[in-house]
């Protein structure tokens, strides 16, 4: 999983106070997966339970791309 940060014109405020973006790339299987898109304002990170309920979707996504194969 990854993150970027993301902060439209309209919102006029600097990248590390806007969004965060969480997402996987899947590019050798031309997929791309957004995982959740928090507001810094309202939450500075994903919780610990955040991450390890994203970390099992991720490994279930991950093995069913495998088994595609």
């Amino acid at each position: 999983m990854r993150k970027v940060r993301f902060s439209p014109p309209s919102l006029r405020r600097g990248k590390s106070g806007a969004y965060r973006v969480f997402y996987l790339d899947a590019l050798e299987h031309g997929l791309f997966f957004l995982i959740t898109i928090i507001d810094k304002g309202e939450e500075a990170n994903l919780t610990r339970d955040d991450v390890n309920h994203f970390a099992g979707q991720i490994a279930e996504i991950k093995r069913l791309l495998r088994d595609k194969k």
